[in-house]
């Protein structure tokens, strides 16, 4: 059988209408052309994701960003030239702590989004810094429901992310 692309990008043969269509993940080999390998019949065409060059910005998601330790980190990852978004509920966070940040100083680089990692969220981007966890234990005594939906579901939304986008994913939190 033939094959040909059609306007959508996917591969088929000719005679397509006799079976079910089948997809196919296109992949860059050494020289940098794709390539098409079958993956039997799925759902949707997966496109390999292409990863920021050396030198390059990086799209991270600082999750906890407006604390004490994620803003730091927000800043260097600034300083390093990366598009920086930091997601926050200001539960124990403060935008005292990245305000500095909003006005002309990081030149369109800096996002802030309030939102909590306990539910779905998403977002395009290459890494994850995962910090958002109440790490205190005035926090914990006060709503230690959240606490654990923070470190548990949150932890998940943040990984299942980090995989859908084939992103470098890192883990922080206290001992408690």
């Amino acid at each position: 059988a033939a094959w040909r692309e059609t306007d959508g990008g996917e591969f088929r043969t000719s005679d397509c209408l006799r079976r079910p269509r089948r997809r196919y993940r296109r992949r860059q080999n050494a020289h940098g052309t794709a390539n098409a390998t079958t993956l039997g019949a799925m759902s949707a065409t997966t496109l390999a994701k292409a990863r920021p060059r050396a030198g390059e910005p990086r799209r991270v998601l600082v999750t906890g960003g407006a604390g004490f330790v994620g803003s730091h980190l927000v800043d260097a990852l600034l300083a390093r030239g990366d598009h920086v978004l930091v997601m926050d509920n200001f539960f124990t966070g403060s935008m005292r702590n990245v305000e500095h940040h909003l006005g002309n100083n990081s030149h369109g680089k800096f996002e802030i989004i309030r939102h909590d990692v306990v539910e779905p969220f998403l977002l395009e981007i290459d890494e994850v810094y995962h910090l958002a966890c109440p790490a205190s234990p005035i926090h914990y005594k006060f709503n230690p429901v959240k606490t654990i939906k923070t470190n548990v579901i949150g932890t998940l939304n943040a990984l299942g992310l980090a995989k859908r986008c084939k992103a470098k994913f890192l883990l922080t939190s206290t001992s408690e």
